[in-house]
Order: C-alpha cells, then sequence, then structure tokens
C-alpha cells in the first residue's frame, strides 16, 4: 500500500506543480513532449510484457543460474533500447515539435528536453529489473526507496520549479525516478541474483555515462544539419548508428 501511494504522488505530483506555478498552457506544452516519450516507452513495453509469463518460470525454476543469465541478457537489451530512445529524443525531440506544431514558441528549453531523455533512459532500463521485481514480490525492500522518491520529487520541484521552470521539474523528477530504480535493484540483487548490487551500481553510472557521450557525438555531428522531415530522419537515423556503435 505504501508503495502505490508513493507511486501515486511521485507521478501525479508534477502536473499539479506545474499548473500552479507555471500554468496550464505550460502543462500543455510539456504534454507535447510527454506524448512522445510515452509512446515510444509504450512501444518497448510491449516487448517487455509478452517476457512476464517467462520470468515468472525462470524465477521460481530450480537451475537459477539460468533464470540469472536470463536476466543479465534482458538487462543488456533495456539498455541498449533506452541508449537508443534517449540519444535520439535528445537529437531530433527539438526538430520534431517545429515539424508537428510549426511553431517555434511551442519548444521547451533544450535542458527540459535532455533531463526528459534522460528519464525516458532510466525508465527503459529499468524495465527489465522491474519485471523481475514484480515476479519476486518483497514490496517491503524497496518501500522506503518509493517514499523517499516521492518525497524527493515533491521537494525538488517545489525547490527549482521557480528558478528553473520546467527543467527544475524534470530535475526532481529524474532523481525520484533514479531511486525507484536503486529500489529494484537491491530487491533483485538481494533476493534473485545473490550478489552485492554495487556492481550493479558502477555498471549504472558507465551506462549514464555511454548515454552521455553518445548524445554529445551525435549532437556535435549533427550540429550543421538543418531541421524539417529531412533533417529529423537523417537525425534520427545517425543517432541509432551511433548509439549502436558506443553499445557494442
Amino acid at each position: 500500500m505504501a508503495t502505490k501511494i508513493a507511486g501515486t504522488i511521485y507521478g501525479s505530483s508534477d502536473s499539479i506543480i506545474i499548473t500552479a506555478f507555471l500554468g496550464v498552457g505550460t502543462v500543455g506544452l510539456v504534454s507535447n513532449y510527454q506524448m512522445i516519450s510515452s509512446k515510444i516507452q509504450e512501444f518497448i513495453l510491449s516487448i517487455f510484457k509478452a517476457l512476464q509469463a517467462s520470468i515468472g518460470n525462470m524465477v521460481y525454476d530450480k537451475d537459477a543460474k539460468k533464470g540469472v543469465d536470463f536476466f543479465y541478457a534482458l538487462d543488456l537489451v533495456g539498455f541498449y533500447m533506452g541508449l537508443v530512445s534517449a540519444v535520439g529524443i535528445v537529437t531530433v525531440g527539438q526538430d520534431f515539435i517545429l515539424l508537428w506544431l510549426k511553431r517555434a514558441e511551442l519548444q521547451l528549453p533544450f535542458l527540459f528536453l535532455v533531463l526528459l531523455a534522460t528519464n525516458v533512459f532510466i525508465a527503459i532500463c529499468n524495465n527489465p529489473m522491474n519485471y523481475f521485481r514484480n515476479t519476486l514480490g518483497h514490496f517491503e525492500t524497496d518501500r522506503n526507496y518509493m517514499i523517499a522518491a516521492a518525497v524527493v520529487n515533491v521537494v525538488l520541484t517545489l525547490l527549482l520549479v521557480i528558478p528553473m521552470g520546467v527543467a527544475g521539474v524534470m530535475v526532481g523528477t529524474v532523481l525520484g525516478h533514479l531511486l525507484i530504480y536503486l529500489g529494484r535493484i537491491v530487491v533483485v540483487y538481494k533476493h534473485y541474483v545473490k550478489k552485492s548490487p554495487v556492481e550493479y551500481y558502477i555498471c549504472l553510472v558507465v551506462r549514464l555515462g555511454l548515454f552521455a557521450i553518445s548524445a554529445f557525438l551525435t549532437m556535435v555531428l549533427m550540429g550543421q544539419v538543418g531541421g524539417g522531415l529531412a533533417g529529423v530522419l537523417i537525425k534520427g537515423m545517425t543517432s541509432v548508428v551511433i548509439s549502436t556503435v558506443i553499445f557494442l
């Protein structure tokens, strides 16, 4: 119950705070960006969702090593999908909004876009971990992480919404989401992988670094490419190629 309540507070507080401090119009602008990110996540989620039953069978199978190996493989796939999606959002997000809505004033600051992409990266990387946590249960293990995520999101959003605008709201969202991710890691590693989660924390830092490198390289290489449909396609394909090379 505590997990569900904290999750609801974490997921619904942003819109309320943006409306109160920045106005309903800003909520509409944010929703344009969030619609793009949510459609990407829904597509990838549909791929993972088909594996939920298989994950349940593996978790409770006597051959634990087979299940752990599958977890590592699925986790790597999640990282690749998250990397490609997030770098793509950073690279073509602003151009796509302009191509779609035709008005530059409907674009939000680039820092907001970077933070939104980071949140998508964390969400997609967290998908495999989340499915294993759901199968394992042990909600009490990451309960405090969920509560902390809700508190951090609300507090940081309130503190940063005035000086940073919508980007400040996303700072709280990203850090709160990271806490949720850390809680999932603790459950899976403590109750299934049977290892210290520290090794995964190090892996996560490296992956965030690879995301930053991929996004930076793509932006530098595509800096002189214009907008429009052709520009979006060229930048999008380049972001996939660079992300794939970095991943490999």
